[in-house]
């Protein structure tokens, strides 16, 4: 029988990895446009320049937030397992595996 909360956990992770690697791409893309980036002359392309940064940034930032939240869904999971297994708790400054 699969546990219903590693198996939520499962697909919680499946699903911010694929975010992930979207938001990766996303990026990639993004990045790629030199010929924009370097349009000091025009104003309609450095506006779209200036633009095409500031998405840049809130995709890095987005990227660390799912970051984060991948960490937090895992010390979660590893705390749920280790509470269902019936031993007694770590101490101040150990690792739960």
């Amino acid at each position: 029988m699969v546990d219903p909360i590693s198996g939520t956990f499962s697909q919680l992770l499946n699903t911010i990895n694929r975010n992930r690697s979207g938001l990766q791409n996303s990026l990639e893309r993004i990045a790629s446009g030199r010929k924009l980036n370097r349009a000091g002359t025009d104003p309609a392309a450095s506006a779209l320049s200036a633009q095409l940064q500031s998405d840049i940034s809130a995709l890095t930032q987005s990227v660390k937030n799912v970051e984060s939240g991948t960490n937090f869904v895992r010390t979660a999971g590893r705390i749920g397992r280790y509470r269902r297994s019936g031993k007694p708790g770590p101490g101040i400054g150990h690792t739960i595996q």
